[in-house]
């Protein structure tokens, strides 16, 4: 019998267009992806440009820096190599609901991320660990729109909880949310 099981819905604001470059190269390398490869990846990245229309004006032609191409092939493989190492540090940590002799604390499907825990200290720490993540990767999670969910058995239905925290700012509690298409309830229904 459950008592409770916190989630965390995270939205990392324009996450696609903030990957820096030469922080996902390093990755490739160390992820042993072949060289030739890399330096394919390396020349289309920094020898791509931009030009900006507004009305019948066109801007200068100008460098991209950062990001990885919406809509590409590659980009959510890319992206996902990127936050691997996030995966591997929330792994780390022994919180998280256990499933099938697995410990499971974290869902990614490219910038959804979802973070489940059976006790608030423990969600709570899964929090700070992304937080710091997302400093030393100039990532932005929005605090306005990642939300808790608190699934609680009937016994404690109107337990008051603390609010979690995600850089400095409470999140909100939520009822309902949508992931990935999919709505999850706090009492466990699916019948949207």
């Amino acid at each position: 019998m459950f008592i409770y099981v916190y989630l965390c819905f995270l939205d990392a604001s324009k996450a696609f267009d903030r990957v820096n470059h030469h922080v996902l190269f390093d990755k490739l390398v160390k992820k042993g992806v072949p060289g030739y490869l890399v330096r394919i990846l390396i020349y289309w990245y920094t020898n791509q440009t931009m030009t900006i229309r507004w009305g019948s004006m066109m801007s200068e032609s100008f460098n991209v820096s950062n990001g990885v191409r919406q809509g590409g092939i590659l980009t959510p493989y890319l992206f996902n190599i990127y936050m691997n190492d996030l995966s591997l540090r929330l792994k780390k940590h022994y919180a998280g609901c256990k499933i099938a002799n697995q410990i499971i604390n974290h869902l990614f499907y490219a910038d959804d991320l979802a973070l489940l825990c059976p006790s608030q200290r423990g969600l709570q720490e899964l929090l700070e660990t992304c937080e710091k993540y997302a400093q030393e990767h100039d990532i932005i999670f929005n605090t306005k729109k990642s939300v808790v969910l608190i699934r609680r058995s009937n016994v404690l239905k109107n337990a008051v909880v603390s609010p979690f925290m995600l850089c400095n700012e409470g999140l909100k509690e939520v009822n309902e949310t949508r992931y990935l298409g999919h709505f999850i309830t706090a009492d466990g229904r699916d019948d949207k």
